[in-house]
């Protein structure tokens, strides 16, 4: 079976897929002059990330949620989630960043590779 003459594969490949959301994602940044992006809600982590939050009541989902922060240049994205289980096993495991402890209250530190940019306030455009 075809779909516009491509051939439709047993499994899909999400590798392939998600370096073209990236890709995707990457061309945006670039053509809105943005150098980061964060994103607090689960589609957008989910997107670029393939990350699945695990369900939660209203009160601990505020708390304990996958953010994803996409660096204009960056190879991929970092994922910083509660849970190790919401990584997906073919994600790049130097981007994803938990707390040490999965109950704990004190939302990870960000630790994002130098990436020539510079990191003072005003230096560039978060989205």
């Amino acid at each position: 079976m075809t779909v516009l003459g491509r051939p439709i594969p047993d499994a899909p490949d999400v590798v392939r897929m998600r370096g073209e959301r990236h890709a995707k994602v990457q061309a945006e940044l670039e053509a809105q002059g943005v150098d980061a992006l964060v994103l607090l809600v689960t589609g957008g982590v989910s997107y670029t990330t393939g990350a699945h939050a695990p369900a939660a009541d209203a009160g601990r989902a505020s708390m304990f949620r996958p953010v994803s922060v996409v660096v204009r240049g960056d190879p991929a994205p970092h994922l910083f989630t509660p849970t190790r289980r919401a990584r997906r096993p073919s994600f790049p495991p130097t981007t994803c960043t938990w707390p040490s402890t999965p109950t704990s209250t004190t939302p990870p530190t960000p630790s994002l590779p130098p990436s020539g940019r510079s990191s003072r306030p005003g230096d560039g455009r978060v989205g």
